[in-house]
């Protein structure tokens, strides 16, 4: 009696905008029969990295990710600004210096920006010393 464990890919698909949802059967073996099996599923988006992915859904994957495809799918997201802060997340901390400022000039609370501003300069210096320590 010999129980064991295998993960199966068992279904790949390629959706209209050149994602690919990948199906893996993990399933327990008795003896070489079933006793349960369950499904995890994942999907990548065209231009992601693929090596983590085995040779079948590489295959598919470099096949249907033509130039065209990937540029077709990042273009749906430039224009989103929450895929471009994630993108560039240090502009998430500009926005909101700049927000923060404008909303402190209008409120004449200027003197709630000083700690802040300390902060920044403390931070940066201690950026500086770790970068010339190497």
């Amino acid at each position: 009696m010999t129980i064991t464990k295998e993960n199966v890919v068992d279904k790949i698909e390629v959706l209209e905008d050149g994602q690919i949802q990948i199906r893996t059967a993990v399933r327990v073996l008795e003896d070489g029969e079933v006793l349960s099996q369950s499904y995890i599923r994942t999907t990548t988006a065209p231009g992601n990295d693929i090596s983590k992915f085995n040779a079948k859904v590489q295959a598919i994957c470099n096949a249907t990710w033509t130039d065209e495809v990937v540029a077709a799918y990042q273009a749906k997201f430039f224009h989103n600004p929450i895929f471009v802060l994630l993108q560039h997340p240090e502009m998430i901390l500009v926005n909101l210096m700049q927000k923060f400022k404008l909303y402190a000039m209008q409120h004449g609370q200027m003197k709630l920006l000083l700690p802040i501003k300390q902060n920044l300069l403390r931070q940066k210096n201690e950026d500086y010393q770790v970068e010339h320590k190497k």
